[in-house]
């Protein structure tokens, strides 16, 4: 075998070598991500029941916290579940996921109001970085709410979706709410309106928008919609 070809032979076999070690080192490094599950609220009265309702796609690398069995979730200025991203450094994003159920005399907030009140939580934006982007995914419709700028003096930069369920979704439940009244607490949880929303340093939060953006587009009614 003359030198060209051994040379040849010697170079793919270190190439392929190489490549097998990436590819291992790749599965090594890629983040565990489970699907979990998020309960809804409770009524209001003991004993305090949640069921599970949502369920998404969450890192293992982070932290989740959840509101104490022993007191009510009624309130819905109480999240569902909360998330941190830590950098190791002292500081976290943190993203929590509040859910609004209808009742037969619930004013429902469109989900451009729910931009507005976010906007109004900066005392300062950074025009360049405010968007608005239509939203559909998991039957449900809505807007990617996304800016930066000052929060209580602090450069802070905010991802929130602001989610409804499709229309005829929606009447879905409606209906079956009304036929199975026995359960109506259940139905009204599952129409209930959503928001996702991160929060957290400029930086930190374009570091990890991706795995936010997957994390938020997995949520999803664990049941699903009747016919």
């Amino acid at each position: 075998m003359n030198k060209p070809v051994k040379a040849l032979i010697l170079r793919t076999g270190v190439f392929f070598l190489l490549a097998v070690l990436a590819g291992c080192h790749e599965r090594a490094t890629a983040p565990e991500i489970a699907m979990q599950e998020i309960c809804g609220r409770d009524d209001g009265t003991l004993p305090f029941m949640r069921d599970p309702l949502y369920r998404a796609r969450i890192p293992a690398s982070w932290q989740r916290e959840d509101p104490s069995s022993i007191a009510s979730l009624s309130d819905t200025t109480k999240a569902l579940c909360t998330l941190h991203i830590l950098d190791g450094n002292g500081r976290d994003i943190r993203i929590t996921v509040h859910n609004f159920p209808i009742t037969g005399d619930t004013v429902r907030i469109p989900p451009a109001a729910q931009v507005v009140r976010w906007q109004r939580q900066f005392s300062q934006i950074d025009p360049t970085t405010l968007t608005t982007s239509a939203q559909a995914f998991n039957g449900f419709s809505g807007v990617l709410f996304r800016a930066t700028g000052m929060v209580r003096g602090v450069a802070t930069a905010v991802m929130a979706w602001a989610l409804q369920l499709a229309p005829q979704h929606d009447a879905a439940l409606a209906l079956r709410a009304e036929r199975i009244s026995k359960e109506a607490q259940r139905w009204q949880q599952r129409r209930a309106d959503l928001t996702i929303k991160a929060v957290g340093p400029p930086d930190l939060v374009e570091r990890h928008q991706q795995a936010i953006i997957a994390f938020a587009r997995s949520v999803e009614l664990i049941e699903g919609i009747p016919n």
